[in-house]
């Protein structure tokens, strides 16, 4: 036995000896009443080891309410979830929109005293996987899917539409299930009354379809044979003999195209579908195939602003000199929205045109959701995955991955308020490669991860504005140049714009100037100044030579005076004699004193940043998480007095929507550290 042991062991015998009389040895006022008889100890705030540090009692049926809510192990009043905290005891059910068709459905455990937002205390979306599936959706027939969540599928009849055969059946036919038609036209065509449907079974149409009638509906994917459907098993092509392959003429109310290939003509110019009216029109689980040979190869268009909705489709374009549009939609007509759930656009260049996964001009606004643009072949033209001009753009957990050997952007907007939330870019350009960027308009960007290289400049996130216009961004990982590269890096950009970026991380990879930010505040002299405000956020500049810092403020000295105000981040850099390049004035700001003591120009209020290494589980594979010895955990600020109101949220949860702050207080970084 060692010392110490023995030491202890003779104190606690000493000690039961001495109380031998008035206790057993282990006893205690397990009530906390300053009563040691343990007659009485049993009651709802035992503490049977005497500390007064509440209650501890493990008999089996007492009453256990460490934080004496009422609520505990045992109690009369019912469990409590969170025992140590006495505003909460309840596990709350809240529903999350998983397919984000609107329609809230799956369930998720909370131990909270109120829901988060966006999550609804009610969920009656029948499959919240599926965003053709929630109450009052357009119920598609013979797919065995219960569309509309009241039971049972519709099925084709003759009663209700045409059915057509481009092997067995005849334009002369009448269109019954018996009697087929031959081509799709015929069976438009023959639509009158109460019937709106045109069945359409397998095999390949070469024809032009124009449809101008009211409610009209193409479905494909039938077997012939006994009319049951399979969208997959039974491909259904319109082939265009002229382009389009599909127009929809103006005195079109309402049309649904579903489970068709929609082929563009292999011409100078071509179109798949091409829509001419501003009425409603639905694309839903289309393949869409276009290849130009010269020009233009654009699988949905419409110059007259309809509310369009394409969901769970593909669009497949090629061009062999010319420009690529997956969609595009301008503004010859007031109004029009588009929403686009679950789309596919892929698209092979040949030469130096254009592409544009979706452009969106003038409209009333855009959804764009669980989307994918990707263009893998190098091109010298200009690059875009979403491109949106005076339009509202929403634009929530999809991917754009683009690489060209000209110029790249993933999401652009103009003159509109863009909000981009939880979606993954990368970009790759030779002249630049730019990942997110906003013009003269409000943005929030929160949850994305971003990477953005340009051999002459690389740049994650471009805000240019006027101080009119205000962003905020939150939690997204972005890297400039994760490779390195020749030209300038800048993971964000700000000029005029006022707004503020929290628990962010910027990483701007190896160039000629490397700077993980770079606030141009004043840039236009005739500008009022603009306020930025960076809260809890890592800026790292990994330029081993030449001029690089962690931030950068370039600013026209004959311009108003902005308010920068820079708190509670982590600054790195490969330089550590500069933690800030002002460009005017003192030059490098060199220690972390001076930093926090405001010594720089358009300082506003500087304090509590750092200069420690992040300790990321592993940055080099793109694992952006804290360890858990990071010394940013716990080392932020609370941000939630300076966002605005309908922000919270965002805040509130880290990049992966774990919950903010855990533990003493928030960490720095798009990561709030969980054990």
């Amino acid at each position: 036995m060692s010392d110490r042991t023995r030491w202890g062991f003779l104190f606690v015998m000493s000690t039961c000896l001495l109380f031998f009389f008035a206790m057993s040895c282990g006893g205690g006022d397990d009530d906390d009443d300053n009563d040691s008889d343990v007659t009485d100890d049993d009651s709802s705030d035992d503490d049977d080891d005497d500390d007064d540090s509440g209650d501890d009692d493990t008999h089996a049926t007492d009453c256990v309410d460490e934080d004496g809510d009422g609520f505990g192990q045992n109690c009369d009043e019912g469990d409590d979830c969170d025992d140590s905290n006495g505003a909460v005891h309840a596990v709350l059910i809240g529903y999350s929109d998983e397919d984000l068709d609107g329609f809230p459905g799956t369930a998720v455990e909370f131990c909270a005293s109120a829901l988060p937002s966006p999550y609804a205390d009610s969920g009656d979306d029948c499959d919240d996987n599926d965003p053709l599936t929630y109450p009052g959706a357009v119920e598609l027939p013979d797919d065995g899917v219960d569309q509309d969540c009241v039971g049972g599928d519709a099925n084709a009849a003759n009663d209700d539409g045409i059915f057509v055969d481009g092997v067995s059946g005849s334009d002369s036919n009448s269109g019954t299930k018996e009697e087929p038609v031959k081509t799709v036209q015929e069976g438009v065509d023959l639509i009158k009354g109460s019937k709106h449907q045109v069945y359409i079974a397998a095999g390949t149409y070469t024809e032009s379809v124009s449809i101008a009638k009211k409610y009209i509906e193409l479905f494909g994917g039938y077997d012939a044979s006994d009319w049951s459907r399979d969208i997959d098993a039974h491909e259904t092509t319109i082939e265009g003999a002229g382009n389009p392959a599909v127009t929809i003429q103006k005195d079109a109310e309402e049309t649904r195209l579903d489970g068709l290939t929609l082929d563009g003509p292999e011409a100078s110019v071509s179109t798949a579908v091409s829509v001419a009216t501003n009425e409603v029109v639905d694309v839903l689980r289309c393949r869409i195939r276009t290849f130009a040979t010269k020009n233009t190869a654009t699988g949905i268009m419409s110059d007259f602003a309809p509310t369009l909705r394409v969901l769970e489709s593909q669009i497949v374009a090629d061009e062999n000199g010319g420009d690529i549009y997956g969609i595009d939609l301008t503004d010859e007509a007031e109004g029009g929205s588009l929403v686009v759930n679950g789309l596919e656009v892929t698209a092979t260049l040949k030469g130096d045109g254009t592409f544009h996964g979706i452009r969106i001009e003038g409209m009333d606004s855009a959804s764009i959701a669980r989307t994918s643009v990707t263009v893998s072949d190098t091109t010298t033209g200009f690059l875009t995955g979403i491109l949106g001009i005076s339009t509202p753009m929403e634009v929530r957990a999809s991917t754009i991955d683009l690489a060209g050997s000209g110029s790249v952007r993933g999401i652009f907007s103009q003159s509109a308020k863009l909000e981009s939330i939880d979606n993954v870019i990368r970009v790759t350009g030779y002249i630049f490669g730019l990942g997110i960027a906003v013009n003269s308009a409000d943005g929030v960007v929160s949850g994305n991860g971003i990477e953005a290289t340009g051999e002459a400049l690389s740049t994650g996130i471009v805000l240019d504005g006027t101080t009119e216009d205000q962003f905020v961004l939150l939690n997204n990982i972005v890297h400039a140049a994760p490779s390195g590269s020749s030209g300038n890096n800048f993971t964000l950009r700000v000029s005029d714009m006022k707004g503020i970026a929290s628990n962010n991380v910027f990483v701007a990879g190896e160039g000629i100037n490397v700077f993980a930010a770079r606030l141009e505040p004043s840039h236009d002299p005739s500008n009022k100044p603009g306020d930025v405000t960076l809260f809890n956020n890592i800026f790292i500049s990994e330029q081993a030579s030449s001029e690089g810092a962690p931030l950068q403020v370039y600013a026209n000295p004959g311009g108003a005076t902005p308010v920068i105000v820079l708190r509670n981040n982590d600054l790195i850099g490969d330089q550590p004699d500069c933690f800030m390049d002002t460009q005017v004035g003192s030059g490098c700001v060199e220690t972390l004193a001076d930093l926090n003591e405001c010594n720089w120009p358009y300082c506003d209020d500087a304090s509590d940043n750092i200069d420690d290494g992040p300790m990321f589980v592993d940055s080099d594979n793109g694992d952006y998480h804290l360890s858990s010895d990071s010394p940013l955990i716990d080392a932020g600020l609370d941000v939630t007095a300076t966002l605005p109101s309908d922000l919270l949220d965002f805040a509130l949860y880290d990049f992966e929507n774990d919950p903010r702050p855990m533990g003493d207080g928030w960490d720095i970084g798009a990561d709030e550290y969980h054990p």
